[in-house]
């Protein structure tokens, strides 16, 4: 019985646990060439960005603190227009 009571007990603070977004950027991307599409889809198949939403004003991606390095460089390197959308998630 104790048992079932302390496994209750640990699931219970598990889910009480908090998801912070500190730091998280939203950015809006103009996305133009198929090749850029392709990219940004590998990207969010390794889990390193979250597409948001995909519209005429643009493509909105959620980017963790930790892999603003690697999304700058993919910006850079495939030319994508971008501006921040979001600053901080957290916040909004």
């Amino acid at each position: 019985m104790k048992t079932i009571v302390l496994i209750c007990f640990l699931f219970a603070i598990l889910i009480a646990q908090k998801v912070s977004y500190s730091g998280h950027k939203v950015f809006r991307l103009s996305i133009t060439t198929q090749e850029q599409a392709e990219h940004l889809r590998n990207l969010e198949d390794q889990q390193l960005i979250d597409i948001w939403s995909e519209s005429p004003e643009g493509v909105d991606v959620r980017v963790a603190p930790e892999q603003f390095e690697n999304f700058e460089r993919f910006l850079y390197h495939y030319k994508v227009p971008s501006s921040v959308y979001i600053d901080d998630v957290q916040v909004t």
